[in-house]
């Protein structure tokens, strides 16, 4: 599974009902390990990422707590009707219980996707800042030679 979030603040896949559902089924999968999940950020959004994190990690945690998959958008509307019925956990005659069932399922759901894709936000902001104080370094490092010389 690839993902490409953009824009990093409020990646668009984080609306979509079956984009939701393909990161739910491979995070989740019994098969995990054979089930790759790929996450990306176009260089074009690199920056803003970095930049965001400096002045506040809120943005981030708004995008993945805005994420709600009972909410999301499909295409088709027995699209999202069968993501729903999919996450339910529990089947029951009684429409109470079974909502109350799907609701539990689409919070696990959401809790496990959050999940996945905090541990990339964090790994990749931080390689990010990595990359910016090696660069400053070498800046640095440059700038000096170039004044001794």
């Amino acid at each position: 599974v690839l993902l490409v979030l953009t824009p990093w603040d409020k990646p668009v896949l984080l609306s979509r009902a079956w984009c939701l559902w393909e990161i739910y089924c491979a995070a989740t999968s019994q098969t995990a390990r054979k089930v790759k999940m790929s996450i990306g950020l176009p260089p074009s959004q690199r920056a803003g990422l970095l930049a965001g994190v400096a002045t506040t990690f809120s943005t981030i945690v708004t995008a993945l707590n805005d994420m709600n998959v009972a909410q999301a958008a499909a295409r088709l509307k027995s699209d999202e009707e069968a993501l729903r019925r999919a996450l339910t956990t529990a089947k029951s005659n009684n429409p109470e219980i079974a909502a109350a069932a799907a609701a539990i399922g689409a919070l696990a759901a959401d809790i496990e996707i959050q999940g996945q894709l905090k541990d990339w936000y964090v790994a990749t902001v931080h390689a990010l800042a990595e990359e910016a104080a090696a660069g400053v370094t070498a800046s640095a490092s440059s700038a000096a030679s170039a004044a001794s010389a």
